[in-house]
């Protein structure tokens, strides 16, 4: 997982940023397991090598190491108690669209609990994961003029490194990127995708007074695993109308 330090301008901290690149067809606990116990660690080292530790970071791995496995496993006892609904497993056993569709009408999920339905998928059913991510800035950006970093907060804009560009036209770089990222379960010649973009989690499509949610589709829908995940990684993505699932636990 690349990590980025990136300092605050006026010297006083910094932001650290865990990258996680797009993955395909992985045993879901170990991928979880190895990203979880990695950002664990980098964010250890980075804390300790502000506090200037008597002996080289180095020394310290084993111990890091040893206390990031602890995390994992309490996180991994957490993720396997969080509880779904029973609907979502029962989507695994389903092999027609309009009773998958039924399956999740008026559902809800917490992000650990959609986590813990993944792991159940490849504990019980053999179903392996992928994710990706895909991003798109507005039209007529020149990249080679954005800062480091831009944290849009409460409607105001904190940046790191130099730009030129007004606080409008970063508030604009930032309320009108586009990403989205989906999150494929496998087996076999059977698949099931839940996606999500920034404008879902944010309130700004017109579904429920702007509820957070993600959005469904699967083998059953008539189209190929590639031919959604073409559609998902491009600017505007065409798949008509999609079962919609809320989000119970994020904020904006």
């Amino acid at each position: 997982m690349p990590i980025h330090i990136i300092p605050d301008n006026e010297g006083k901290g910094f932001t650290q940023i865990g990258y996680i690149n797009d993955f395909e067809y992985l045993n879901p606990i170990e991928q979880v397991r190895v990203m979880s116990i990695e950002s664990r660690i980098a964010l250890e080292r980075t804390i300790l090598s502000y506090n200037k530790p008597p002996l080289p970071i180095n020394n310290f791995d084993d111990i890091l190491y040893k206390r990031a496995e602890k995390f994992w496993q309490e996180r991994y006892i957490e993720i396997m108690e969080t509880k779904y609904s029973e609907n979502f497993d029962k989507l695994l056993e389903c092999n027609k669209k309009q009773q998958q569709i039924n399956l999740l009408k008026n559902q809800k999920i917490s992000s650990l609990g959609l986590i813990a339905f993944i792991f159940n998928a490849f504990q019980k059913y053999g179903f392996i994961y992928s994710q990706y991510k895909a991003e798109h800035k507005h039209n007529g950006l020149d990249e080679t003029k954005l800062p480091t970093l831009i944290h849009l907060k409460e409607g105001k804009i904190f940046v790191s490194g130099k730009t030129v560009l007004t606080v409008g036209q970063l508030k604009q770089v930032v309320e009108q990127r586009k990403v989205i990222i989906s999150k494929f379960i496998d087996n076999e010649d059977k698949w099931h995708c839940f996606f999500i973009t920034f404008q879902s989690l944010k309130g700004e499509e017109n579904w429920k007074n702007g509820t957070p949610h993600f959005h469904y589709i699967s083998n059953t829908f008539g189209l190929t695993r590639e031919q959604v995940l073409t559609e998902l990684k491009s600017k505007n993505y065409k798949l008509n109308n999609l079962p919609h699932i809320e989000l119970t636990d994020y904020e904006k």
